[in-house]
């Protein structure tokens, strides 16, 4: 049977138009989410990525029946993107810091727990398990392993890499710092250099005096911190430097904070909090990254990765201290 014209006409209208509708209905729903993820609020802070606590996301060992609730124990940034260790899944998860969306998944074999995780300015990705002390490397898919159960290298305090290679911050009264070293020939694992200290990503060497309230970088700058913002049970992580600048976070009775000093003047030039509601705390949270200062932020709903955008005065900060 010939169908009119006409008729056929409005059914091509139709369809076309049933057709925009539903393209531009799905685009408004997908811009309606990724505006919802930029949106999260946290004061002081904008949200780079925001990852569900999913199977297509990041879980936590309690939610897949392996007792106690640990999960992402690190993160990195270099250049435009952001490395998050996903444990339980065993892989690492990389994000874009531009629109935070999900570029590629890197596996890890299964048989690693990972307890420290840093990325080199290559994009090399260093993964370290303070078990077994096994040190893994990928690098554009490969993946090199080595390992040496013989060392003593605890109690473990942190892992990360500078120009010099990976290397393990160990505790205890006097701070060790090791840097680690494949043997190619055997295979293994190997103390390169050790040294006193706790260095850090930018190749610096922090020292911290609790009793005194006091913390050197590179054994010149020399810090007092104020009494209003610590005492001697409070903790202290450097971070890094941006010239004079200096970034700690101290941990005391009103939570975890990053502080910016600087080191020429002695002036504590601006604090933000980290946000409270952690469902775990990973070894590695906060980092600087080209002059920008990055938190990981493990909820029970969700992982953020959070870069500060603004500070707090340190009057704002002690009136914050007398609400709370």
């Amino acid at each position: 049977m010939k169908i009119p014209k006409k008729i056929l006409a409005f059914s091509i209208i139709l369809t076309l138009m049933i057709v925009s509708i539903f393209y531009f209905s799905t685009h408004k729903t997908a811009a309606i989410s990724a505006s919802a993820i930029q949106k999260t609020n946290f004061l002081n802070f904008k949200t780079i990525v925001n990852i569900p606590v999913s199977k297509d996301g990041i879980e936590y060992t309690g939610m897949v029946g392996y007792g106690s609730h640990e999960g992402p124990n690190a993160f990195d940034v270099k250049g435009d993107k952001v490395y998050v260790l996903d444990n339980v899944h065993h892989r690492v998860l990389i994000y874009s810091k531009r629109d935070g969306n999900l570029i590629e998944k890197v596996n890890i074999p299964d048989e690693q727990w990972i307890h420290g995780m840093a990325v080199d300015k290559e994009g090399k990705i260093y993964l370290f398990n303070a078990g077994t002390n096994t040190l893994i490397a990928i690098n554009k898919g490969a993946v090199d392993i080595s390992t040496n159960q013989e060392l003593r290298l605890e109690p473990f305090y942190k892992f990360e890499v500078n120009d010099k290679g990976p290397f393990v911050v160990l505790s205890g009264s006097k701070m060790k710092t090791i840097f680690l070293a494949k043997d190619i020939n055997k295979n293994k694992l190997y103390v390169a250099e050790e040294r006193e200290g706790i260095f850090s990503s930018d190749g610096s060497v922090s020292e911290v005096k609790a009793s005194d309230c006091k913390a050197s970088v590179d054994a010149s700058d020399t810090f007092e911190f104020p009494r209003w913002l610590i005492n001697e049970d409070c903790a202290y992580d450097y971070i890094g430097k941006r010239g004079f600048i200096q970034f700690w976070k101290i941990t005391n009775d009103y939570g975890e904070w990053i502080v910016k000093l600087n080191s020429k003047t002695q002036n504590i030039e601006g604090l933000v909090k980290i946000p409270d509601g952690k469902y775990y705390f990973p070894v590695r949270d906060v980092i600087l990254e080209d002059g920008d200062v990055f938190v990981l932020l493990p909820c029970e709903k969700n992982v953020y990765v959070l870069q500060v955008d603004s500070w707090m005065t340190s009057a704002q900060y002690m009136k914050y201290t007398e609400s709370n």
